[in-house]
């Protein structure tokens, strides 16, 4: 059952202003924390108590007394070693004191460990931009809670590569007391071909809107996940000095719009996300969506879909399926052949809001796959085959994609940024294609391995002697 919160209260915990106090300049920064407690709608309780649960307790809110908070940043010593400078170390209900100064825009990290064996909680931030840094500890009826930016992040270091996303999403029409967080995803190559991770926020919604600043050396990918009182997950484009705005797509909110205006952006998203065709696509989509959940609460069964929409999802057999149903068994391989087509029928004709969302998503992935193979813009190729467009069991064609990408970068962009994955792709290819030639009914091709005195054995030598061989990997 979906979740109704209800906002109770909001406690201002701390306020702090650090400003210069010596000869040496420093830069003045705001750091403020909040707690929200939330608890169950009257709807909630109610349908906990048709179900016979024993009631439970009210909730308490939680004890932050014993809680510590910590404001560090990393750094270099003279001897060029990295270590930790921390600013703040503390208690959470009182007044941060004795703050360490910043000459500098400084990326911190801010740490909250409610109790003495409890995982700290962590948010990314950067102090001395001039923007207050504002965070929350949110008290959920779930499980676990949550501890949040509020309103908007600032994690900008350079004017010159800073992007921003923001939006106002009152549209969507959830209850305010729902607590509902923006986040952003990003992955970037090491110089050693590392993937390495970064993520800005989670912000949580202050009066239906957010803002994430945050800076980019180069257009990249990234994933904006919402979640809370509503759930999207959206691929974007990041890059210097852009500026992406999230809003409502058509006449449904299923999807959201993001829209920039320009930039690798505006090619690679809001080319077919904006496109009439698409819409209309998503709004069907949609539509039947609501359909069929309305349907299930109903009890009433699914529409037959047409032969048509079937196309649009069905998925081909593989080959190894389909060498089962055509090649006679091998000698003493038949009963294992009667076992496998003793297996009941599962056929599935899927909802014909998956044929929608099928065909809206081969929409966008055919133009991406175009840019892919044929654009003149190797950085539009290279993020279009980012954004996967070929269906996540095609390695081959992604292997493909991406050998054709490494074709028009240098050669130490490749082996940093494409290498990784097509070496990956390539492993999984192989181990697909070995996967392929197990086919029920035929015996298993001949392969080689060591034994025991550290000498090559073939499978089909040991078996001419043997009923049976254990293979221990």
């Amino acid at each position: 059952m979906k979740k109704i919160l209800k906002l109770l209260g909001l406690t201002c915990i701390t306020t702090l202003v650090v400003l210069s106090s010596q000869a040496k300049a420093t830069v003045a920064y705001k750091v403020t924390g909040e707690y929200i407690f939330i608890e169950p709608t009257v709807e909630e309780e109610l349908a906990e108590a048709e179900a016979d649960a024993p009631k439970a307790p009210p909730r308490e809110p939680v004890d932050l007394s014993n809680a510590v908070l910590t404001i560090s940043h990393e750094t270099t010593n003279e001897e060029g070693e990295a270590e930790t400078v921390t600013l703040y170390e503390g208690p959470y209900s009182e007044d941060f004191a004795n703050v360490g100064e910043v000459a500098v825009p400084t990326e911190v990290k801010i740490s909250l460990q409610v109790y003495e064996d409890s995982r700290p909680m962590t948010l990314n931030s950067v102090i001395g931009t001039g923007s207050v840094v504002h965070f929350a500890y949110v008290d959920l009826v779930g499980p676990s809670d949550e501890f949040w930016l509020v309103g908007s992040t600032n994690q900008v270091l350079d004017q010159e590569s800073r992007f921003s996303v923001s939006g106002d999403l009152s549209f969507l029409e959830v209850d305010p007391s729902n607590p509902i967080s923006v986040e952003l995803h990003t992955r970037i190559f090491t110089d050693e071909g590392k993937p390495q991770a970064k993520k800005y926020g989670p912000v949580l919604m202050k009066d239906n809107t957010f803002l994430i600043e945050g800076n980019v050396g180069r257009p990249i990918t990234a994933q904006m996940l919402i979640r809370g009182g509503y759930y999207a997950w959206e691929t974007i484009i990041l890059e210097p000095q852009s500026e992406l705005e999230v809003g409502k797509l058509g006449n449904q909110i299923e999807e959201l719009s993001v829209t920039s205006g320009s930039g690798y952006h505006a090619k690679l998203v809001e080319s077919w996300q904006q496109s009439e065709d698409y819409i209309v696509l998503i709004e069907a989509y949609a539509n039947e969506y609501d359909q069929y959940r309305k349907r299930r609460e109903a009890g009433e069964p699914e529409p037959k879909i047409s032969d048509d929409e079937a196309d649009a999802v069905a998925e081909s057999d593989s080959e190894s399926e389909a060498n089962a149903d055509t090649i006679a068994p091998a000698e003493g391989c038949e009963e294992a052949v009667a076992q496998e087509s003793e297996i009941a029928d599962s056929s599935y004709s899927p909802p014909r809001y998956v044929s929608l969302r099928s065909k809206a998503r081969n929409f966008k992935n055919e133009l991406l796959r175009e840019i892919v193979e044929d654009d003149s813009d190797p950085w539009a190729r290279y993020l279009a085959i980012e954004m996967g467009p070929y269906d996540p069991r095609d390695y081959a064609s992604q292997l493909a994609g991406y050998r054709l990408v490494a074709e028009v970068f240098d050669d130490d962009f490749v082996a940093t940024n494409i290498t990784p994955t097509v070496e990956m792709l390539e492993s999984i290819v192989v181990t697909s294609q070995n996967d392929e030639k197990l086919i029920p009914g035929q015996r298993v091709p001949e392969f080689t391995l060591v034994n025991y005195d550290g000498e090559d054995t073939g499978l089909f030598e040991l078996l001419e002697n043997k009923d049976l061989v254990l293979i221990d990997f």
